[in-house]
């Protein structure tokens, strides 16, 4: 994987989602960081998409945030067309 799939529309379109959603349960990336395993910097660097994130990490993501990761996907799969 390279610089691409990190500036890839769909990926930059899935991680707005994750914070607009993290945003809006009133959590901050410090919040998620027992449930990623991750300090808040690698939080930081997935979300400003300089790191990718795996779908472990996704479904952890979802989880700390409160959202079902199979109804973000498919929100997020509904934009995408």
């Amino acid at each position: 994987m390279g610089a691409r799939d990190i500036t890839d529309n769909d990926y930059a379109r899935l991680i707005e989602i994750l914070i607009e959603r993290r945003k809006a349960a009133g959590l901050t990336q410090g919040d998620l960081v027992p449930v990623l395993r991750k300090d808040q910097t690698g939080i930081s660097k997935i979300e400003r998409r300089q790191r990718r994130l795996d779908v472990i990490d996704f479904v952890r993501y979802c989880e700390a945030i409160g959202a079902d990761p199979a109804t973000l996907l498919q929100e997020w799969l509904s934009g995408r067309g």
